[in-house]
């Protein structure tokens, strides 16, 4: 987990805004398939899933903070497409921090219909 960190900050900008949010499990970036083996991976990253997905389920809206990784601006990797997935089939507002990237499940992305914020939280 790459954006742990600004997904912390932006978690501290929406706190002082009056905005309570929950972020994914910090230690999931501490998460080694070569150390642990690829059968305790995968059941590992299914727990922290669940966890987070528990979370989406207590929520009234859904925020990505799609930022440049791989060399693709705006990505939005697996976890958060099945956190989106996720929130849409709830029918929770939608919202992507920046403009999504060029890549395959682009289509997937914008037929849910987020609000793309820009990089603006106020819109929020």
């Amino acid at each position: 987990m790459m954006f742990i960190g600004q997904m912390k900050e932006i978690s501290v900008l929406l706190t002082k805004a009056g905005i309570s949010s929950y972020y994914p499990i910090e230690q999931e970036r501490d998460l080694s398939r070569a150390e642990i083996g690829e059968e305790a991976f995968a059941v590992q990253k299914g727990d922290y899933i669940r966890a987070h997905l528990i979370k989406i389920e207590k929520s009234d809206k859904v925020l990505i903070a799609n930022y440049t990784k791989n060399g693709i601006e705006g990505y939005v990797g697996p976890n958060s497409l099945i956190e989106l997935a996720f929130g849409y089939a709830l029918g929770k507002p939608l919202y992507l921090l920046n403009e999504p990237g060029e890549q395959s499940c682009k289509p997937e992305i914008l037929g849910m219909k987020p609000i793309i914020l820009n990089g603006d939280l106020k819109n929020l």
